[in-house]
Formats: C-alpha cells, structure tokens, sequence
C-alpha cells in the first residue's frame, strides 16, 4: 500500500514538471524573440528549394569565376558559402541602361513571391555592369541596375532589409571577349543571408 502511494505521488511530481516544462517552452517560442527561429540557414535551404522549382532551374553547388567557359543561363541559382545567390544575367535591362525589360519584371516577380514569405532573410543586390558597355559611368549604372531591382523587390512587397550596391566593371566572370561573356558580366546578383553576420562585401 504504502509502495503504491509513493509511486503515484513520484508519477504525479513528473507529471507536474513535464507540464511545466511544456509551459515554459511555450512561452518562450510564443513571447520571446523568433529571431534565431526564422532566420536561420534552413530557411535558405527552403528558399533555395522553392526559387529551382518556381524558375525552373537546378540549383548549383559551386561558385562561378573569370575561368569559368560557359556563359550564364538568363537565370542561375547558386549555394555560396552558406548563402543563396541568384544571378539575373545583363539581358534583363536594355543596353547601357538600368532599366529592366519586361521579361526581368516577370521573373523578380516570380523571385519576390518566394523571398517575402521569409522576411527575416537579408537581401543583398549588387550590380554590375561589362567594359565593353558604351558608357564612362559604369560605377553609375551599376548602382543604379541594383537598386532598380531592388525597389522592384520592395514595390512588389519584399519588405525584407535590403542593401544595393555597384561593383561597376570590377568583377567580371569572363573575359568579356565575346557578347555572351558580356552580357554575362552585365549582370545583377540578389544575395539572400539568414543574418547580417554572413554578409560579404562582392564588389571587393
């Protein structure tokens, strides 16, 4: 008899504690800050997940560089160092300007879709523009091709925090000798980050 008391009352001291415990978890997850819950690198493992299949292209493992021989699709979709980078190649503007053509409107529509239901994402978009583009001001129009995108982004309500930057004709991936090595070096990449600790300055 006394066994059976001792043991109900030890059943019903764990009872009291899992509940308490579960109550605690709760609270936590329901008052505290989400922050380290939504944004970290599974969401950009979802995002990258959801981008291949919406755009309809594969997702790749590597980085592109100036040895790379084969020029970019008008869309890639890139895993680099535990970010996502999505690279819009230069036919998306009319040339020797910042303004988009109206299959670019298409397909950031199609990107803003996905990225807004995650907006503790950072969004990084560099511009970039190819040295045989037939202007002096390619820091200008740089900038401007990537901040184009970006208030497209916010326009089309993508109010996740947002940097813009030109990196000019600094950075390019080719060797620019032919058109599609230009038209791949007159490009914008949208970089998305779980966190501000993971961003990369490219333009250097």
């Amino acid at each position: 008899m006394i066994y059976r008391q001792v043991m109900l009352t030890l059943m019903i001291v764990l009872l009291f504690f899992s509940a308490c415990s579960y109550r605690i978890t709760q609270t936590s997850l329901d008052d505290g800050d989400l922050t380290a819950f939504t944004a970290g690198d599974y969401e950009i493992a979802q995002v990258a997940k959801e981008l291949s299949k919406s755009l309809s292209v594969p997702l790749q493992e590597k980085n592109y560089d100036t040895n790379q021989s084969t020029p970019l699709d008008e869309v890639t979709l890139i895993k680099v160092d535990g970010s996502l980078c999505l690279i819009l190649n230069g036919k998306i503007f009319q040339k020797n300007k910042a303004i988009p053509i109206e299959n670019a409107l298409y397909i950031v529509q199609e990107i803003t879709d996905i990225i807004k239901k995650y907006p503790h994402i950072i969004i990084q978009v560099t511009g970039h523009t190819d040295s045989q583009e037939e202007t002096k001001k390619h820091q200008d129009l740089s900038d401007n091709r990537a901040i184009s995108i970006a208030e497209i982004l916010y326009k089309l309500d993508a109010k996740n925090e947002t940097y813009a930057k030109g990196c000019a004709d600094k950075k390019p991936l080719f060797s620019d000798t032919s058109k599609d090595d230009a038209l791949s070096n007159a490009r914008v990449e949208i970089y998305l980050y779980a966190n501000k600790e993971k961003m990369v300055d490219h333009c250097k």
